[in-house]
């Protein structure tokens, strides 16, 4: 006798096993995609950043995708123990610079939305279409 739901309830296991894979491949394309949006971002911000000596220019960082739930967040921006003035010097709207502005990172990030969406869903199907 043939058992049709031994057959259905192995189909059922290989179903999901396949959806789990694609959903660790999705997380990690996204994360790829956006750590690649960070280091973008970074990019135009040093060039809109103001600089005296370069030390907050080259205080610049862009962290590894952190998971946290079903949230991935990317931590990037300026500062550190050789820049600790990044905060005011990125806020101060009067100051005036020689070179650069305030808002550097903010303005960089901002951009950076015009086609995110786009994006976003091209490299997605481009990175899950390439291995299924």
């Amino acid at each position: 006798m043939f058992d049709l739901l031994w057959v259905k309830g192995r189909d059922m296991k290989a179903a999901e096993g396949a959806l789990r894979k694609l959903k660790d491949r999705a997380v990690a394309a996204v994360r790829k995609f956006l750590f690649a949006e960070a280091l973008e971002i970074l990019a135009r911000a040093k060039q809109l950043c103001p600089v005296d000596t370069g030390a907050l220019r080259a205080s610049g960082y862009v962290e590894t995708p952190r998971r946290a739930g079903q949230r991935i967040a990317v931590l990037m921006g300026f500062g550190g123990p050789a820049a600790p003035y990044a905060y005011k010097v990125h806020e101060d709207l009067v100051a005036r610079h020689a070179v650069g502005e305030a808002k550097f990172l903010e303005k960089a990030a901002v951009e950076r939305l015009a086609g995110l969406h786009d994006r976003m869903v091209a490299f997605l199907e481009a990175e899950l279409g390439r291995a299924a």
